[in-house]
């Protein structure tokens, strides 16, 4: 019913130039009602592209899809994406920076303000080979067992901030 529903809007709304303004009623309305985001409804937004990037980091589940299905979409860029921002993907999980390791060439990831990512997402970073820069302010979750994680890795640069920590010697 909810996808009827959704179809129905994005047909009727879409061509009459409100596709934005439709798009953020849909958002606001899969937000509050947790309807589960699936790749058919990534898929009927994108065929309409009425989604614009800054409404992605608000919806639960949409990141995580959105990452899995770039990458099953996009396999060339498995080999050779080396830098991805997900700054300020608030409901960006532990399990989608995972998906997001897929990508082996990475070389910066830019998670700042991801207010959901912990330790357990930076153990995902260990497979990253080539991983040189991180950047991890805002990300609350990560406590210095995490930090400790990154330091085991052969960075370049680690951006963080944590206000109830001391200054951590990662080099």
């Amino acid at each position: 019913m909810v996808m009827a529903l959704l179809e129905k809007l994005l047909e009727k709304e879409c061509y009459e130039g409100q596709g934005d303004l439709v798009a953020q009623k849909i958002l606001d309305f899969m937000a509050k009602e947790k309807v589960v985001v699936t790749p058919r409804i990534i898929d009927m937004f994108s065929i309409f592209r009425i989604v614009s990037f800054k409404m992605i980091p608000f919806v639960p589940g949409l990141v995580n899809y959105l990452i899995e299905h770039l990458i099953n979409s996009c396999p060339k860029w498995s080999d050779s994406l080396e830098d991805l921002s997900l700054r300020g993907c608030t409901y960006l999980s532990d399990t989608a920076l995972l998906k997001a390791c897929k990508f082996e060439k990475l070389k910066n990831i830019d998670v700042s303000f991801c207010e959901r990512l912990s330790d357990m997402g930076l153990i995902h970073l260990l497979g990253l080979k080539g991983l040189t820069s991180v950047d991890l302010r805002g990300c609350d979750l990560v406590t210095e067992v995490g930090l400790g994680v990154l330091k085991t890795m052969n960075l370049k640069m680690i951006m963080c901030h944590h206000e109830d920590s001391n200054p951590i010697d990662l080099f």
